[in-house]
Parts: structure tokens; C-alpha cells; sequence
């Protein structure tokens, strides 16, 4: 969504701060909207209500194929992106009703790692096709064209097949017949074994989430050549990738706790050396291991989180409250990074960030087993 309003604005004349604005009442409407998990998993079921969250987006982005002025297309933009955060808050719910528990960091490794695929090279493609043009028609309208058409066509073939099914698994008729309030139970968070771990969270997505944001100027700060950059981001996009399934696979053999601890850790030392350090050598290694241990952090505090629910009724509760704290921190984190950068410099941001990261470890040290 960046990428294409980045060539929207462009096209139409419009400024960064327009583009700035969007982006930032994309991501408050989805995490306030992350808020529907329950009443949509109850209503119609896990399966059912991802089918129409990819409709959903699959309907904005085919409307804005058509749009004429960026605030029709920023409109079209929040409403396909208003279910993120509810796609994944009952993704992870129904994997973690659905999965073996001893196979629960492998299976939300796999997922994680998956949803790379469509997030890094497909959004590169998207790039390129969108500084293009076909029969005089600018590359962002037809990206937003295929996107949309192809959404709205598998959520309707997935419909089908699942409806012909009447495929409702006894996951999804617990979910879907649970006689709970609409909202999430927020009493939960009295209780340290939800709190600390989702405390855990937000401290993680402060400390690692805008890593790979401000990485251009940090290299730029260390009078990296700027043609560099862009094999600085494949280094961290690859391993990322690879660090989400290894570590699922990790969590599954040596417990959640330990690696999210030991993954933390690798990430607080090497923001440390990223910091000091100036050859480039060093840097691209250090971006590598970024990577992975960035990554890999998700599958762990999700398999954390999942691991402390006992009744699989709280699930959704759990997922949508931890999502709703990822999200609320990830609205706040870009401006506090962007202040820090521009007041004392990118260095100082970077600092921060591995302050952050050690704080995510103390509420998971505190947990009892």
C-alpha cells in the first residue's frame, strides 16, 4: 500500500505528508478494527471470516484501479487494510486451537515466514510494475486491477469450496458458538501469565519493528554508497525469512522461553555493534543476523502467548488483545523514532531500539514455566 499511494501521489501531484497521513489511518483503522476478532470468529466462523477479510481487501484495491484523487484512493486503501490486524489475530487463534502444541513454533514459523513471500518480493514486483506503464495506462492502476480481481476471485472460490464442504471444523463451531462478549475480555491483562507476555510483545515490536525503516539512513549516516543499500535490504529480507522457520523449529525443540530470550539477546548485541561499527564488511554480516534473530522473534512470543492459554474459548481474547498492543506500539514507534533521528540523529534511534529490546526479555524472565 506505500509503495502504490507513493506513485499515486506522485501522479496526482500530492505531498509526503498526504502520503504520511494515509498510511497512519491504515494502520490506527486496522489495529482499532483488530477489536471485531470475536464477534467476526463468532458470527461466522475462523475460516468463513478470513474469506471475506482477503474480499475485503481484494474489493479496495479493485476500486482503486478507478480512483481519480489520492482521497478516494487513501479511503479505498483503509478499508482493504482494515481487517490486517483481524486476519491475523484469528490466524493465529485458529492455528494455535487447531495445532499440537509440541508442533505449535513450526506451524506459526511456516506461517509467518509464508506471509514473507507476499509482503518482499511480491511488493518488489509491485514496484517495478508500478514505475511502468501498459497501453498508456499508469502500472499502479493495473497493480491495483490484478491485485484486487485475484483477491476477490480465490475469496470466492474459497467460499465455494468450503460452503459445498459445509466445512466447519469443531475449531470453528467453538469459535463460532462460544456465547462470550463482542469485545475482548481486557480483565485477562490483570493476570501476569497474559500480561507479561504481551508486554513482551509491544516491547519487541517497539525494539524491532522499525529496524529495517530507518536502516537506509543509518547506512547513509556510515557514508555507505547508496547503491549498497538495496543489497543490505535483500541480506536482512532473506534471512528474516529463513529465521522465522528456523526458529519455529527451534521453539518446538527447545521451548519458546529459551530462544525468545537467546533471540532477544543476539538482537540487543548486534544493534550494539551496528551502532559502532563502519566497515561495510561488518555491517552487511551484521544485517544478516538482524534478520534472523528480527524475524525470528515472532514465531517465539506468539507460541508464548498461545502457550498460556489454557481454555481454547480464550484464544481469541488472548490473540486480539496481544495484536492490539502490537499495533497501538507500531503507531507511536515510527513518529518517537522519527524525532529521535531528526533532534540527536539515526544512531541515537538505533540506541533506543536496543534498549527496547532489552526490556522485552525481563516480563519473559519473570513468567513462571
Amino acid at each position: 500500500m506505500p509503495l502504490l499511494l507513493s506513485f499515486m501521489a506522485i501522479a496526482w501531484g500530492s505531498s509526503e505528508k498526504e502520503v504520511g497521513l494515509i498510511i497512519s489511518l491504515a494502520v490506527m483503522a486496522s489495529t482499532l478494527t483488530g477489536l471485531a476478532t470475536k464477534p467476526l470468529s463468532r458470527r461466522f466462523g475462523r475460516l468463513t471470516a478470513l474469506i471475506w477479510i482477503t474480499a475485503l481487501y481484494g474489493a479496495g484495491f479493485f476500486m482503486n484501479a478507478f480512483s481519480a484523487n489520492l482521497y478516494f484512493a487513501g479511503g479505498c486503501f483503509i478499508l482493504a487494510t482494515a481487517g490486517h490486524t483481524v486476519f491475523h489475530s484469528i490466524s493465529f487463534s485458529y492455528l494455535s486451537a487447531a495445532t499440537d502444541r509440541t508442533e505449535l513454533g513450526t506451524a506459526l514459523g511456516n506461517f509467518t515466514a509464508l506471509g514473507d513471500i507476499g509482503r518482499v518480493p511480491f511488493t518488489a514486483l509491485t514496484g517495478f510494475m508500478a514505475a511502468s506503464s501498459l497501453a498508456g495506462l499508469p502500472g499502479w492502476r493495473i497493480v491495483s486491477f490484478v491485485y484486487g480481481l485475484g483477491a476477490l476471485l480465490f475469496s470466492y472460490w474459497a467460499g465455494s469450496f468450503l460452503f459445498s464442504k459445509n466445512a466447519r471444523t469443531p475449531v470453528e463451531d467453538s469459535a463460532a458458538a462460544n456465547p462470550t462478549k463482542n469485545l475482548p475480555d481486557f480483565s485477562l491483562l490483570r493476570n501476569s501469565r497474559y500480561a507479561l507476555p504481551i508486554l513482551a510483545n509491544s516491547f519487541d515490536a517497539f525494539g524491532s519493528d522499525r529496524i529495517f525503516t530507518f536502516l537506509p539512513f543509518l547506512l547513509l549516516a556510515k557514508n555507505i554508497e547508496p547503491q549498497k543499500i538495496g543489497l543490505f535490504a535483500l541480506l536482512f529480507t532473506l534471512s528474516g525469512f529463513g529465521g522465522k522457520m528456523v526458529c519455529g523449529r527451534l521453539v518446538d525443540r527447545f521451548g519458546a522461553r529459551p530462544v525468545f530470550i537467546a533471540a532477544e539477546s543476539s538482537m540487543a548485541l548486534l544493534l550494539g555493534i551496528l551502532v559502532v561499527a563502519t566497515q561495510p564488511s561488518l555491517l552487511m554480516g551484521i544485517a544478516f543476523l538482524l534478520g534472523i534473530v528480527t524475524k525470528g522473534t515472532v514465531p517465539a512470543v506468539q507460541t508464548i502467548v498461545a502457550n498460556t492459554v489454557e481454555d481454547s474459548a480464550e484464544y481469541d481474547d488472548i490473540f486480539t488483545l496481544n495484536n492490539l498492543s502490537r499495533g497501538a506500539t507500531n503507531i507511536v514507534a515510527p513518529l518517537v523514532f522519527g524525532f529521535i533521528a531528526a533532534a540527536y540523529g539515526v544512531v541515537w534511534a538505533y540506541g533506543v531500539m536496543g534498549i527496547a529490546v532489552c526490556c522485552a526479555v525481563l516480563p519473559i524472565a519473570m513468567m513462571k514455566k
